[in-house]
This record gives structure tokens, C-alpha cells and sequence, in this order.
């Protein structure tokens, strides 16, 4: 992996020494939105299938996490994205915005680079095996 440099406010520089070239987001280059992990799967949530009402998106976080979600700890998440122009509420429930779709492909590809790429598909296959057989174990 090439190395990389930060500058003194810990802000990615851009090209550092040509071994790095760091992408834009929300048009400032090297500048990362800050989103909760709520935030990300709720809108990871609103790109499989929407629009999508609060309960709908508290029982796919439950199901993911494997715990009880109430519906009120959906609603600061959905307000950040759509403060920040990723999600809107309509009369059907949210949706993820074009932005929104956008702004999440990045943490799509930062989530397979740290998974790493050569390995990815290996371990996705061998994980999905498990899942199927502790659910058909009852565990």
C-alpha cells in the first residue's frame, strides 16, 4: 500500500510525493463528511429499496445488527441526511437523493479497500456460507 502524508491540520493534502491522489467530496477535495454509522446504513438502507417509512428502516437496522431498534432513533439520522441534501421524506416515506447515492459511493469503496479487494469476495462467499448455517442451526 502506497504511503500516504497528511498536512499539519490532518486534512488529506491531495498529491502527496505522486503516490496519492485524494477524490472530492461535496466538491472540496480531501474534505470527508462526518456521518454516524446510523447514518450510513440508513441511507445504505434507502439505496436498496425506497421510499422507505421510519418503522420499515428501524426493522432493517434490526435485522442487521441482530437487536431491537426503536423507531425514534431513526429520526436524528434521517434528519442529518436530509440536512445535508442525501435523503428526502416524501408522501411515501424517505428516499435516498441523487447526492445521496453519490456521497455513499465513496464510503462503499473506502469500506471494500479496508476489507481489502483481493480478499473480498473470498471472505463475503465463506461468511454467507456461516449465516446460512447457524440460521439453519437456529443460533
Amino acid at each position: 500500500m502506497p504511503p500516504t502524508s497528511r498536512d499539519t491540520a490532518g486534512i488529506p493534502s491531495g498529491r502527496s510525493d505522486g503516490n496519492v491522489t485524494y477524490g472530492e467530496f461535496g466538491g472540496v477535495v480531501g474534505a470527508l463528511p462526518d456521518i454516524s454509522l446510523l447514518e450510513f446504513c440508513l441511507g445504505k438502507a434507502l439505496s436498496r429499496c425506497s421510499p422507505l417509512g421510519p418503522g420499515e428502516l428501524a426493522g432493517d437496522l434490526a435485522h442487521w445488527f441482530d437487536t431491537s431498534v426503536r423507531v425514534s432513533a431513526v429520526q436524528v439520522p434521517l434528519k442529518g441526511l436530509a440536512d445535508r441534501g442525501w435523503a428526502a421524506l416524501g408522501t411515501e416515506g424517505w428516499s435516498l437523493l441523487d447526492k445521496g447515492h453519490g456521497e455513499l459511493s465513496h464510503f462503499d469503496r473506502a469500506l471494500v479497500r479496508m476489507f481489502g479487494v483481493d480478499n473480498l469476495v473470498g471472505e463475503l462467499a465463506m461468511l454467507m456460507k456461516l449465516i446460512k448455517v447457524l440460521e439453519r442451526s437456529g443460533s
